[in-house]
């Protein structure tokens, strides 16, 4: 087994998919020696303390108990095996050939050199091919032979008889003794060449074999093992792997191997790439499914990048091509089920999720990433029903937790980003539920999402963007709770690093991303500072938010959420305007802007708080009033009205928050000659003002 394993690694790269280190490599090679970047091929990255998580026996069990629980800590992992999604580990790349004497005369690899044909060919005259070092797709030929061309006949008649043959039911391999090389051997499948594999006689850089391979401007994909050690490395353009020789701390290339250019490393190099090169990535995609447009796993890692940079109509074009060809897959399906949610189809949604939760032999990473869907979705569907959508935050938490320390790469890694986002949401839950000592708890769980995330970053090479994510939250929780104290340090600290990404960013897909990212974070300041009254910085703050949002818009598709997030910062301009600077013209320019935006039966995640939602129509409807445009007002002031009754109906929201609505209907309708509704809201708020039972009409 181990024999066909390196005999065609084409097989590798479907198992190795889940598993791949991609920043060991993730600059390509440069120059005319091409290097490779200072991570030298074969240095592993120093070795960092490793964070103490959540211990399920430790974590909150019952909504009652969040308020005073607080993350604790966890000291070794739960292992276990990986289900069929999550792709088992391929073999060790060894060769029983490499024990068959060898010419005791075989000569080294001689240094690189450009001025002749590559020496890595030999030194006697050989077909001139390959000297351009460029990106083109090509097969590389060797000595005169084409693997996936080259026939047995044709390879016998170039080269004579090989000093050993064998056979088994997989294929044919013919051995070779080829100076400078220790042993070169040929296999075929049928009467067609699967592969070349290369044993040198000395350990070389990969810089050098890349050099004289022609190959330095390729940016090559490394393959891992199971603990995300690098053992190898391909070249997808070419059909080129190295391989690692394991005797070496560092990484020296023992064998090169050669085969038919495949889809596999393409969509591998486009999975991996830590420096979220977004154009480049679908256009290794985009090659994967040009060679094999049925190769759902594309179609799927399609789905993922389009939903990273906001483009989530083609997203869900995408991720329903890959269930088109794996219908049974629980990623696929777990995907597509964020997108609709994402789309505002939360009953779709939530009945796809749960039926994977209920499902048995689902990889705990996966039931995890679908409980913290499940306590989205509650937390937006239905505002107010924290409690229920904590449940299964913890649950979230409680499977992740058991896999942060996992020695599998990409199970450690998917587990803490999971716990980011669950420890974000709890606080979440927290800060907008009938929690006690909000202001105490809340900044605990933040605290130990920041936590996660510095070390998943140190660590893991986690997404250094995640910290905006958490800078946002804070801010949010610190505007729903109207905490005390002056957020402008963390204000800075978040636009200091958004702007350095940003600057830092290569790719202009990137570059959209990060400037939503950071525009999101921006517009809650301005709703944490309008609320405390530092309008100045406030307007400030709001101009550089929306700066953001039109650069990032024209690479994004428009969503619900979206669509309130730009629409609530219009808002809080306008309100700027309105209140502060008593300019209702003005304020009324921006709630234009805003209403169309903010006028949406579902109520977002970013406003599932009913209270803001509705009083922002309230707050609308009396510069329009002050404008002069009555109708309009009362309009937008019922709407408010509306949003807010049905929040105290359903037990979310205390009844006086509809004093201030029914008594700004019951003037306008006064104003306006309305007699009959005028005293029908002047008595709806003179009961809720005197404490008499609320009658709602």
């Amino acid at each position: 087994m181990q024999r066909i394993a390196m005999a065609n690694f084409r097989t590798t790269w479907v198992y190795a998919t889940l598993l791949a280190l991609f920043w060991a490599f993730a600059l390509p090679l440069t120059g005319a020696h091409g290097q490779f970047r200072d991570v030298t091929p074969g240095k592993e990255p120093a070795p960092v303390d490793v964070v103490e998580l959540e211990s399920p026996a430790t974590l909150p069990t019952t909504v009652d108990d969040v308020e005073i629980a607080q993350p604790a800590a966890v000291d070794e992992f739960v292992s276990e095996s990986i289900d069929e999604e999550l792709a088992p580990v391929p073999e060790p790349m060894t060769d029983d050939s490499v024990q068959d004497p060898v010419e005791p005369e075989t000569a080294s690899l001689p240094e690189p050199s450009h001025d002749t044909e590559y020496e890595i060919i030999g030194e006697e005259e050989v077909e001139r091919v390959e000297l351009v070092d460029d990106k083109t797709i090509r097969s590389l030929k060797f000595r005169g032979v084409l693997v996936g061309e080259s026939t047995e006949a044709e390879l016998l008649d170039l080269w004579g008889q090989p000093f050993k043959t064998y056979a088994d039911a997989a294929g044919k391999t013919l051995k070779y003794r080829i100076a400078p090389f220790r042993q070169v051997d040929v296999t075929f499948v049928g009467d067609s060449m699967s592969s070349i594999l290369i044993h040198l006689e000395d350990a070389l850089e990969p810089r050098h074999c890349a050099s004289e391979l022609r190959i330095t401007k390729i940016t090559p994909v490394p393959v891992p093992d199971e603990e995300g050690r690098v053992i190898g490395m391909v070249f997808p353009e070419r059909g080129v792997m190295l391989s690692f020789d394991a005797r070496y701390s560092e990484h020296l290339v023992s064998k090169i191997q050669l085969e038919p250019i495949s889809p596999e490393p393409f969509l591998l190099r486009a999975e991996y790439d830590y420096r979220y090169d977004y154009s480049n990535n679908m256009r290794d995609i985009d090659q994967a499914l040009a060679m094999n447009s049925r190769f759902g796993r594309a179609h799927w890692v399609k789905s993922e990048r389009l939903l990273e940079i906001g483009r989530f109509h083609d997203a869900l074009d995408a991720v329903n091509k890959a269930l088109h060809y794996s219908p049974e897959s629980t990623r696929y399906r777990l995907t597509k089920a964020k997108i609709m949610a994402i789309n505002g189809d939360y009953d779709v949604a939530l009945r796809e999720a749960k039926l994977i939760l209920d499902m048995d032999g689902v990889h705990p990473v996966i039931k995890a990433d679908a409980e913290l869907l499940v306590g989205n979705i509650y937390s937006t569907k239905a505002p107010g029903r924290f409690k229920q959508a904590m449940n299964h935050h913890l649950a979230a938490i409680e499977l992740g937790s058991q896999m942060v320390n996992d020695a599998r790469f990409e199970v450690r890694r998917k587990a803490k980003e999971i716990l980011v986002d669950t420890h974000l949401a709890v606080a979440r839950d927290i800060s907008l539920g009938e929690y006690d000592r909000q202001d105490q708890v809340v900044p605990k769980w933040l605290s130990r999402a920041s936590a996660i995330v510095d070390e998943y970053v140190s660590r893991d090479d986690g997404d250094p963007s995640l910290r905006l994510k958490v800078y946002r939250q804070m801010l949010a929780t610190a505007a729903d709770l109207r905490a005390e104290g002056d957020p402008g340090s963390l204000i800075r600290k978040m636009s200091e690093l958004g702007r350095k990404l940003v600057s830092d960013a290569t790719d202009p897909q990137n570059q959209g991303r990060l400037e939503w990212m950071l525009g999101t974070g921006l517009a809650e300041a301005v709703r944490l500072q309008r609320l405390r009254g530092e309008q100045a910085d406030a307007m400030q703050l709001a101009d550089d938010a929306l700066v953001l949002f039109q650069q990032s818009a024209k690479r994004r598709q428009s969503t619900p959420e979206q669509r309130h997030i730009v629409g609530r910062l219009y808002f809080h301009v306008g309100s700027l305007h309105a209140v502060h600077r008593k300019d209702h013209d003005e304020a009324v320019s921006w709630y234009r802007k805003a209403e169309p935006l903010l006028d949406d039966e579902t109520p977002p995640a970013l406003l599932a708080d009913a209270g803001t939602y509705g009083e922002m129509f309230v707050s609308m409807g009396v510069s329009y009033w002050q404008t002069g445009q009555r109708n309009t007002a009362i309009d937008l002031t019922e709407m408010g009205t509306d949003i807010l009754q049905r929040a105290v109906v359903d037990g979310v929201l205390d009844p006086t928050a509809l004093a201030i609505p029914y008594s700004n209907l019951a003037t306008m309708h006064q104003k306006t000659g309305n007699e009959t509704d005028a005293q029908a809201f002047a008595e709806l708020a003179s009961s809720i003002k005197s404490d008499e039972p609320l009658q709602i009409r």
